[in-house]
């Protein structure tokens, strides 16, 4: 399920415990010349009139290509001469057209200031088990209480809830939002960016997976799942993320 979220193929609101098919939509790859993926609800007539209909239009010079990967669907990529046939093939098909979305997402990314500004102070739950999040070892430790600053995680009924400790505060946060949090408060860079010409590899350890629209910006610059690489921790690896927007999405 996060796959299909992170790739834009699902909305899912965790705390409604609810989920919607995303639309879909035809939007080009940063820096990819004119290369576009198909993203969001995919039904088998709108692949057949992609595959079999709209590209014998004339009119448009396209072609397609299915990428098959691991816990994500089929990533479908378009090629067209011209950026201009993607929007005209996205009109033919009577979807939507995107100019970039992983660059919109990039310019509208909050900082991690932002995410705390906007958590609400709660009490923690009592009476479940605590664990408090360890930046050196990127593990969760149990722990007898929640007195000192830092992340920790209440294994509630249901999904875990979280909490952030600064000073006397105790925030209720994300999970990915409060480990960037601690990680900052410990002064831990996490993150690495591999720089190649027009693109490059941003890795994020698995133990500490981004905020939903970073790790969806990150993802749709290439749209293809994270692949994994063992190191220290396991890194979770997006691809043809380009330095402005490993930059912007740096949530510290």
């Amino acid at each position: 399920m996060q796959s299909l979220s992170l790739l834009g193929h699902l909305e899912m609101d965790w705390n409604a415990r609810s989920w919607s098919a995303a639309p879909p939509v035809l939007t080009l790859l940063p820096f990819a010349g004119a290369r576009a993926l198909l993203t969001g609800s995919r039904t088998r007539a709108l692949v057949r009139l992609l595959e079999e209909e709209a590209l014998e239009d004339v009119s448009i010079d396209a072609i397609t290509a299915r990428y098959q990967q691991e816990s994500a669907p089929d990533a479908f990529f378009i090629g067209c001469s011209d950026d201009r046939d993607i929007e005209r093939l996205a009109s033919v098909l009577g979807i939507a057209y995107e100019f970039c979305v992983s660059d919109r997402l990039s310019q509208l990314l909050p900082d991690l200031d932002s995410y705390l500004a906007g958590a609400p102070e709660s009490p923690p739950p009592r009476g479940f088990g605590i664990e408090r999040f360890e930046a050196a070892v990127m593990r969760w430790v149990a722990v007898d209480d929640d007195q000192e600053a830092g992340l920790y995680r209440y294994d509630v009924y249901g999904r875990p809830q979280f909490r952030f400790r600064d000073s006397d505060r105790l925030k209720a946060v994300d999970m990915s939002v409060g480990i960037y949090a601690e990680l900052r408060r410990r002064d831990s860079v996490c993150l690495e960016y591999a720089d190649g010409e027009t693109t490059g590899i941003l890795s994020v350890p698995v133990n500490a997976p981004l905020p939903v629209l970073h790790a969806r910006a990150a993802a749709l610059c290439s749209g293809t799942n994270a692949g994994a690489r063992q190191r220290m921790v396991a890194l979770a690896v997006y691809q043809r993320a380009t330095r402005r927007r490993a930059a912007n999405r740096h949530v510290s």
